[in-house]
This record gives C-alpha cells, structure tokens and sequence, in this order.
C-alpha cells in the first residue's frame, strides 16, 4: 500500500507535518500529492566541484574492497564509479539516456518555478530563507535554535572530514578543477542558474525576523 492509499497528506496535516524529505520527488509528487494537496520543493545545492569531493569522500568511506577505498581522487572522477552532471539529470529526471541541453533548460525551468533554492556556501542564509517562505522560524523558539545549531555543527564536521581527507580545496586554476568543470558543464550551468534564483528569491521572500547570527561552538 503507497503513501496517497494511506491517507498519509491528510493525516500529516492534522498532526503538523511541515515537510516530506525524499530523494525521489517525481514519485513523492506521484504518490504524495495532488490538487487538493499541494506541495514546494525545497534543495540546498552545491558548486559541482564541491559535490565531486564530497561524493568521492562518501564512496571511499563506503567502497567494500580497499581498492577502492584507497582510490584517489583523480582517479575516483576517471571511473564508472562517478557519474557526470547528475545534478542536471536529477532535476530533470533524465538517468537513462544521455543528457542534452534541452535536458538543462527543463532543470532550469523546474528549479525556477517548483523550488526555493538554497545554496551550500551560505547555509545560514539559506536555512534563514526556508523558514522566512515556509514560516518555520518562530523568535526564541529554544527547540528550534537547538535542532538549528545541531544540524549546523553536523555538517560543519562533516565538511570538515571532508577536506582532511582530500587535504585540500581544489583551486580553481588547477587543472583537476578544470577537468571536473569539464566533465559537468551542464551542472556548472545549472548551479549558477541556482545562484541567481536564490538571490532573487531572497529579495522577495520577506524576512520573519532580524538576522542573527550566532557563533557556532565546535
């Protein structure tokens, strides 16, 4: 029995569901919702270059024979193991056949009319931009400054796992940069794209509250 056969959107109303997490959207909106139930996609994106090593950071900790596991990077983005411009092919839900640019222009018009974007490198601004759109911030909530903070410090360790292990941040006149630029013009595109709507968003999306800002005790 599915999710719509459950009654699960009625229910989660009732109970104060504020949000569905799920790495299959085109199912959720399939199963989950209708017009009657109606949902905004929200996503965090990430610059290309910096997903291909948290990627290869997440195989390498992951890979079952230590040959893999001690594959560098290098070599991790010339394998069958590292798949180019997934960004692009999962926005548009293009897994199976090569992707072209009209592929890119429907991600792009998706990402412009069905998401609130935020973006990896401002994490504060952008958890600040959900909670002002979807109205999830309430001033001195102790509960929520908690999870916040929590949530915060975990993927600040987890970046910073990350970068020791690849020992450091690709510089962008490298030529490993360019050879993953190269392998994903389509995401790069994308994620600039992404860029722009997120800062337009936040220029339209009224703030609830001040910003805060709070230093983060690791």
């Amino acid at each position: 029995m599915n999710a719509r056969e459950k009654n699960l959107i009625p229910k989660s109303a009732e109970i104060g569901l504020d949000a569905v997490f799920t790495p299959s959207f085109y199912f959720a909106g399939e199963n989950l919702f209708s017009p009657e139930h109606k949902a905004r996609l929200f996503t965090m994106i990430r610059n290309p270059v910096d997903r291909t090593i948290a990627e290869y950071y997440t195989f390498i900790q992951s890979a079952s024979e230590d040959a893999l596991r001690e594959m560098s990077l290098e070599e991790f983005i010339e394998s069958e193991h590292y798949q180019t411009n997934w960004f692009t092919a999962f926005v548009a839900g293009k897994f199976d056949e090569p992707l072209t640019d009209p592929y890119l222009q429907s991600a792009k018009e998706l990402l412009r009319t069905k998401y609130i974007i935020g973006v990896h490198d401002n994490i504060y601004g952008s958890i600040e931009l959900f909670e002002d759109y979807f109205f999830w911030r309430s001033e001195g909530s102790r509960i929520l400054k908690k999870c916040r903070r929590k949530n915060m410090k975990g993927e600040f360790n987890r970046n910073f796992a990350i970068y020791h292990k690849v020992g450091h941040r690709i510089r962008q006149n490298s030529t490993l940069y360019q050879i993953i630029v190269g392998k994903n013009q389509l995401d790069m595109e994308l994620y600039w794209h992404g860029v722009e709507l997120h800062r337009a968003q936040r220029s339209w999306i009224p703030k609830q509250y001040p910003t805060k800002i709070i230093p983060l005790k690791i």
